[in-house]
This record gives structure tokens, sequence and C-alpha cells, in this order.
């Protein structure tokens, strides 16, 4: 039996990027239901939702807005993507296609690149590859919430992710998933995502975060000790990762580059 799918975006002050993440997702054919799920739902976000037939509802953390739009959705399985990346089209298709082939496989997610030529940055996200691919080797499970896709089963039985948790709650989600179904981390295809967040913190500041949320989840606390910030990012980083999409990403590039100008203008 064929499976739905919903689509389920959090954002916040994100409409410019989100917007991006949207030119793309729509190439899907699994792109039938695309909840964006908004933290400040101004007059721009309400546009972009719009112009591509997605379902606009209110929340504040991602943790809860993930949650909102889930239970807004109607998709068998749920693809919860943030507002910030780029997903080609076939890495929906294959997640889908797994999950709907396979009674074993509950969640499936990607390796993350980031949309930046800093070096010190992909040799974060790089690191963080390799972590995930040793834990999945020794059979633990562990992610993050650039992109992952879930049977609906699977996230209610879990009940979705922890609200309390202020930062890495998609990990944690990660973490107690694993406890009832297999989780597929595939390596060998790439989303790319926004590296924003080192832009607006120092690099080696925000790195050393991400660790600490990292083990923190690893071990089972649900304990933050730094909340994580979501801010409104200044729109000079997005026209840099333009530069680096058209270099990198042609294909891609193409697609969006010619649209979202003609909104932004």
């Amino acid at each position: 039996m064929t499976k739905t799918a919903s689509i389920i975006i959090p954002t916040k002050n994100e409409s410019i990027w989100v917007e991006r993440t949207l030119l793309i997702l729509s190439a899907s054919m699994y792109a039938q239901e695309i909840i964006i799920a908004d933290n400040d739902c101004d007059s721009k976000i309400k546009e972009v939702a719009s112009r591509y037939s997605c379902r606009l509802i209110q929340d504040t953390t991602p943790a809860k807005s993930r949650n909102s739009g889930a239970r807004a959705s109607s998709g068998d399985i749920l693809i919860f993507v943030d507002a910030d990346v780029i997903v080609p089209p076939h890495c929906i298709d294959r997640a889908i296609n797994i999950i709907q082939e396979s009674t074993n496989v509950g969640i499936v997610h990607f390796k993350i690149v980031p949309i930046t030529n800093s070096a010190f940055v992909r040799s974060s996200y790089i690191v963080m590859h390799y972590y995930f691919k040793m834990l999945s080797m020794l059979g633990v499970a562990q992610g993050i919430g650039n992109f992952i896709a879930v049977k609906r089963e699977v996230f209610d039985e879990v009940e979705g992710f922890d609200e309390s948790i202020s930062a890495g709650e998609d990990a944690d989600f990660f973490r107690r998933a694993s406890k009832i179904t297999s989780i597929v981390y595939l390596a060998d295809d790439e989303i790319y995502a926004s590296a924003r967040r080192y832009h607006i913190e120092k690099p080696y500041i925000f790195s050393a975060k991400c660790v600490m949320w990292a083990m923190l989840r690893l071990f089972g606390s649900s304990r933050s000790i730094i909340a994580y910030k979501w801010e409104c990012y200044p729109e000079f980083i997005l026209n840099n990762e333009y530069k680096w999409i058209q270099i990198n990403l042609e294909e891609l590039h193409n697609k969006i580059i010619q649209p979202t100008q003609n909104t932004r203008g």
C-alpha cells in the first residue's frame, strides 16, 4: 500500500530562507501536503505559504512547532525539514521508498553538507558525519533535525519531540525512537544546510555548544545548560550562500535563483 507523506517546516523570521527550501521541495512528487509551523507569523511568511499552497500554523520553539505540524498533518510518513536547507527531490523520494518497502525501518536521515567554504565549518560537519557513522556501527542512533523522515506510528509511539528540551531535542528524538525502530543513516546522499549559526556566533563557541548538546543527549540527559537561540539571520548570509550554490550545485541553483530574486525584488 502506497503511503502518503506530510512535510513539516518550523520557521521563525525565515520567509526568505524558507522560499528557497520550498522551491526545491515542490519538485518532489510527495510534496502534496506542506505545513509551515511559524514562530512569528508576519505577512511575508503568509505570502510565501500561500504561494506554495502550504498550510500555515503558529507555535513557538522548534520542538513545539514540529509537534504541532505533525498533529495538523495527515500523512503516513512525516518529513521534518528545517527552513534553511536544500533537499534534492530524489532524497525525499528515496527516504519514503525505504520506509515504504521495509517493515523494520521507521526513520531515514542523510549526510548533511554545509553551504559554506569555511574550512572549520566543513571540518565540523565531516566530524559529525563520522560520529554518526561510528555510532550507527555500534547500534546507537544519533542525528540532527535538518531532515528527518519518520513513520507516523513511530512518531506517535515516542510522543514526538520532547518540548521541555531547549536544545538538541532532535538528538533526543533519535535516541528514544531507536529503542522501538531501526534508523537508516544514508551517507551516500547529501542534503545541504545553511551554516548561518556559525556566522552570527563565534564558530568555535557554537561548535563547542553542539558537542556539549550531543553528548548530553547521547547519555540520555534532557538538560541543555545553554539554551538554543532561534534568531533572525541577516540577509547577506543568504546572498553569500547563493554564490556557493551557484558554483557547487549548478542544477539546483538554476531552480531557485530566478524565482527567489523575483519575489524578493
